[in-house]
């Protein structure tokens, strides 16, 4: 097959759904088929100038130029401006089997190339956009309505997101939920690990609420060290974080930055315990890679977290903000090393039986070769 992976933004740019789709293309590309990844030109930083073509072993990267002020559009209309023709056309005389947009917080390319005739899945990686936007939520779902009578399947990650769409009025024949997954053999956990060192992965932007994190450190009476392993996105941010917390803290935080895979695996198998204090999320694909890696989870409810964790069995789910609460978790864990044993190995199992990154994207490809046989009747 001739596969299409639309995206409004894609590496270098660090994210959840950017990552699902490397992932993805790369399963894609290792079955065989032809596949190609259709973005945007932003990258985080404005002095990099990205290639408008390039090649990543056999996948192909189309990135499409874009406004930098048509970002702001995205608050609104979910979609940023890129000419019709210049997208349109190439994709006509690419002649593609599937087109599979990500994510519904900028719905440009499913905008642009709603009317061909190609059979359309989109993933939703989060509804937050179009469910929960405070005043914008009107203009965002009337969009999002439109653009869904012309997708041929609608894929969730988690349950809580295939009835929201039910909630929603979308046809369950229409929604397919097919989790994420990860490279099992990748991730491992290491006897190095001291009883002590408290993880957090991702960006550093305000969504991620680092700050209810370390206000839970100020609380904690354990002896501990937080590795922080992300990119500073917003750097405003990070810097009210150094001179409210960090500062504070001592030496007992070391900022990694982000890491290549190898580093980052590494990270997780030295690691004790994993917290998420995010305060918005899609699905979580940082949770499923610390329960891969044996660790025990404390993660606020977001995302998939409730389908994710159980309380007691393998981690601890809390509400979001509460620093309190996630600083009790955390003093819990840390003095019972029994206790961590036992739901990093529930959390192995879990991942094992559930999000093999193998196993699912298996069913996406038969989810293209589904809409493939209906397209040929």
């Amino acid at each position: 097959m001739r596969i299409a992976l639309l995206t409004p933004y894609f590496l270098p740019t660090i994210g959840g759904s950017e990552r699902y789709v490397y992932d993805l293309a790369r399963f894609l590309s290792e079955k065989g088929h032809e596949v190609f990844i259709l973005t945007t030109n932003l990258s985080p930083d404005k002095k990099v100038k990205l290639l408008s073509k390039e090649k990543i072993s056999s996948i192909i990267i189309r990135r499409f130029k874009v406004m930098e002020w048509t970002r702001k559009l995205t608050r609104v209309f979910v979609s940023m401006y890129i000419p019709y023709e210049d997208v349109a056309k190439e994709v006509i005389d690419m002649d593609f089997d599937v087109l599979h947009f990500h994510n519904v917080t900028d719905l440009t390319f499913p905008v642009i190339l709603w009317k061909l005739k190609t059979p359309k899945i989109l993933t939703c990686h989060t509804l937050y956009e179009v469910t929960q936007y405070n005043w914008l939520v009107g203009p965002r779902l009337y969009l999002f309505r439109k653009v869904l009578s012309h997708i041929n399947i609608l894929h969730v990650l988690s349950q809580k997101d295939f009835v929201i769409l039910e909630q929603m009025g979308i046809d369950r024949s229409k929604i397919a939920m097919i989790p994420p997954g990860v490279k099992l053999k990748k991730f491992y956990d290491s006897p190095e690990r001291n009883g002590k060192v408290i993880l957090f992965v991702g960006r550093i932007s305000p969504e991620k609420s680092l700050e209810t994190l370390l206000e839970a450190l100020l609380k904690v009476k354990s002896n501990y060290e937080l590795w922080l392993v992300g990119p500073i996105q917003d750097r405003r941010y990070f810097f009210w974080l150094k001179k409210k917390y960090l500062d504070r803290l001592d030496n007992k935080v070391k900022i990694f930055g982000p890491l290549h895979e190898d580093e980052l695996i590494k990270c997780y198998a030295q690691a004790d315990l994993f917290v998420f204090p995010s305060r918005m999320e899609t699905f979580g694909l940082v949770l499923l890679e610390a329960m891969a890696s044996r660790l025990p989870v404390i993660s606020t409810n977001v995302g998939a977290a409730e389908e994710l964790v159980k309380n007691s069995q393998n981690g601890f789910v809390v509400p979001i903000g509460d620093s309190k609460a996630i600083a009790e978790k955390i003093d819990l864990l840390l003095s019972d090393r029994d206790m961590r044993h036992r739901m990093g190995e529930n959390n192995r199992k879990l991942v094992e039986k559930k999000f093999d990154a193998e196993t699912n994207f298996s069913k996406i490809l038969e989810l293209y070769e589904s809409q493939l046989t209906i397209k040929e009747f």
